[in-house]
């Protein structure tokens, strides 16, 4: 092992990682990085020790799943029944909040197997939203339950590898929302300024409208965003070029919401593009990778939404699952997007059903259908996608005794060969994989 370890260069791998994931044979296929560059912030050889022994891989590469094994995250109060997980890094940490006895949010971070809550301050209703490679944690707290006047708040790590929170609130705002953050420590966020829009209805199947900002904030100070002349604008996400996409209304009709993108001018100062509406109603952008490229929904009329990726002024619909809504939620640097999308109305019910899919390639695939075992579970949404393909999000689980509950899970993929698939078996080893 020291032999193997002592040719990577300590500028080409910055962690080792020792874990039971799963096993990897040597003809697994492997997908090329958008970027062609890394997945962190160096091009980095990883070195894996397994039971079996020893397996390295690039961060430029990524394993091509055609099926996932699921994990269930676990919760760290025996009463909640209430979990959901919201992002994932590339280091395979997880985070999201869960419910408890209280009625109250708590937000969690899960790492290597294990589920914590994270400290609170003395705040309530705490929703972790976001987490880097450096396991640094985005997101809001409350001091009311059920008040929804959420603060933002950062939770770094501390010497005795737990969590310090820090609280970034404001007087003057209803609600100030920490969204994302990237590997700067940069934060997209939104101000929500009051409950409503004066005299302004919402669109059928679309948020209802609020009188809010988009905000880029770093260390501690906030920098507003630029809009279109209207009173609705929110950052939802931000990359490591400090590109940050959202929504803003298009002046003084504020049911018209378009997908945004804010990018530094020459001047350092942010300038704002309008990325349309694709002909529908409205628009919304949610992510946004290395590449520039940007993921999000748009209704090309009521009671209706599509999933889109967007790059270089191209809109491409990633299709749907049968259903009338859909929406992407998350993108990683290889062009893997996740989200949710509505199945067709049941025969029976007449209901449509949310389910977690995957974008890759130009195909939209059910991640339900891509289960190796996962007997009881109903994957809802998938609101996170990391550089190695791992993917995080909540669904419905029914246990043995019929007990129905939301839970978060973890998704590993399985690569693509015929020996890791034969007989729909677990695969023996798991590799986790770690970046920085």
């Amino acid at each position: 092992m020291r032999n193997i370890l002592s040719n990577l260069k300590s500028a080409d791998c910055l962690h080792v990682s020792f874990a039971k994931s799963f096993s990897v044979p040597t003809n697994i296929k492997t997908r090329k990085n958008k970027l062609g560059l890394n997945f962190g912030k160096i091009g980095c050889a990883i070195a894996v020790l397994s039971i079996a022994g020893i397996a390295t891989s690039t961060s430029s590469q990524v394993i091509a799943a055609s099926a996932y094994v699921i994990t269930d995250l676990g919760n760290f109060s025996s009463d909640s029944t209430d979990i959901r997980a919201n992002a994932i890094n590339n280091s395979g940490q997880v985070v999201g909040r869960e419910v408890g006895a209280d009625q109250a949010n708590h937000g969690f971070v899960w790492d290597r197997g294990k589920i914590s809550q994270l400290p609170e301050l003395g705040y309530v209703d705490a929703v972790a939203r976001s987490i880097n490679d450096s396991g640094t944690i985005a997101g809001t707290v409350d001091s009311v339950i059920g008040r929804d006047q959420e603060q933002g708040f950062i939770w770094t790590k501390n010497a005795s590898r737990g969590y310090s929170g820090a609280y970034y609130g404001e007087d003057n705002v209803v609600e100030k929302y920490f969204r994302d953050i990237n590997n700067k420590n940069q934060v997209a966020g939104e101000y929500i300024d009051a409950r409503t829009v004066p005299g302004v209805a919402s669109v059928p199947g679309f948020p209802v409208p609020r009188p809010s900002r988009a905000f880029y904030w770093s260390k501690g100070v906030v920098t507003e965003l630029p809009t279109l002349g209207g009173i609705i604008g929110a950052a939802r996400s931000i990359n490591d070029k400090s590109e940050l996409v959202g929504n803003v209304a298009t002046g003084a009709d504020q049911t018209t919401v378009t997908a945004a993108l804010w990018r530094k001018d020459k001047n350092g100062k942010f300038a704002l593009q309008n990325l349309g509406t694709f002909g529908g109603l409205q628009s919304l952008a949610l992510a946004i990778n290395n590449a520039s490229q940007v993921v999000g929904q748009y209704l090309p009329e009521a009671n209706k939404s599509i999933p889109f990726i967007w790059e270089n002024g191209n809109e491409t619909d990633l299709g749907s699952l049968g259903g009338s809504l859909g929406n992407a939620l998350s993108i990683n640097n290889l062009t893997q997007v996740v989200g949710f999308s509505n199945t067709a109305k049941n025969a029976i019910t007449g209901q449509e059903v949310s389910h977690a899919f995957i974008w890759e390639d130009g195909q939209i695939s059910d991640l339900n259908s891509l289960l190796v075992g996962g007997s009881g579970w109903e994957l809802t949404q998938a609101t996170g996608i990391n550089d190695f393909g791992q993917i995080v999000g909540y669904g419905s689980y029914t246990n043995n005794l019929g007990q129905k509950q939301t839970r978060a899970f973890i998704l590993q993929p399985v690569p693509e060969s015929g020996a890791a698939l034969s007989g729909k078996k677990k695969p023996k080893k798991e590799l986790r994989y770690i970046s920085n």
